[in-house]
């Protein structure tokens, strides 16, 4: 019996535990750029988008995330740059990626694009920021910071009344992990993105476009969006 409770506090020690390791996108109508690199918005030369989202606000320490992005188009050819800030606790993720992508007409009002990606990544965690009742654990000093490259692709058609398209911005598995007090890390599986909707009525009173989002990653149920 002693050794089943020896064995049973081992394996607690030992268990980690995983949760979501990339940001979602409620609002992905209007961040396509982020995770999508083939998309090109044809109605601009020149443009850009920023989201903000603040969670459980009046909470010390909150989960808050800012999203940009700008593009520029000339002819055929789309650049945009992208730029990802994210906060808890002691804990910083900050992301900063440039994309491209080119577009080939398939017909008169139908249009497809191919993009690629590359993305730098940054971790950090700042130790000394917390209060513990353990003031002499030195694992709990200083700071940590780790950081990564990734690339990706996607893909994008646009007609005047549909689109459709799948992204995979990020496909590297990524493991960013502290190598002095292994406290915190970030396993970051890839990612691919598959987006579509139809304009089903457009006139001088409403606009009824429904779109949907389908996420997919390792070790995760599928995700489904609808706007």
């Amino acid at each position: 019996m002693k050794l089943l409770q020896i064995i049973f506090v081992l394996f607690s020690i030992i268990q980690i535990g995983y949760s979501q390791n990339r940001v979602n996108y409620s609002q992905y109508m209007h961040n396509h750029q982020i995770f999508n690199p083939a998309y090109m918005d044809a109605n601009k030369s020149v443009g850009g988008s920023m989201l903000y989202r603040m969670q459980w606000m009046g909470f010390e320490g909150a989960p808050n995330t800012l999203i940009g992005n700008g593009f520029y188009n000339f002819k055929k050819h789309s650049f945009n740059l992208q730029l990802l800030n994210e906060n808890i606790t002691i804990f910083k993720h900050l992301e900063a990626g440039f994309s491209y992508s080119y577009s080939i007409n398939l017909g008169r009002y139908t249009r497809m694009s191919l993009g690629i990606k590359a993305t730098y990544n940054q971790l950090s965690a700042n130790y000394g920021s917390l209060s513990y009742f353990d003031g002499g654990d030195a694992a709990l000093s200083g700071s940590m910071s780790t950081f990564d490259i990734n690339f990706g692709g996607g893909l994008f058609v646009r007609s005047s009344d549909w689109f459709a398209g799948i992204g995979a911005p990020y496909i590297f598995n990524n493991r960013n992990l502290d190598p002095q007090m292994s406290l915190f890390g970030s396993v970051e599986y890839d990612h691919f993105y598959l987006t579509g909707g139809y304009k089903m009525a457009d006139n001088y009173m409403y606009v009824l476009y429904p779109t949907a989002l389908v996420k997919w990653t390792k070790g995760a149920r599928l995700p489904l969006h609808l706007i």
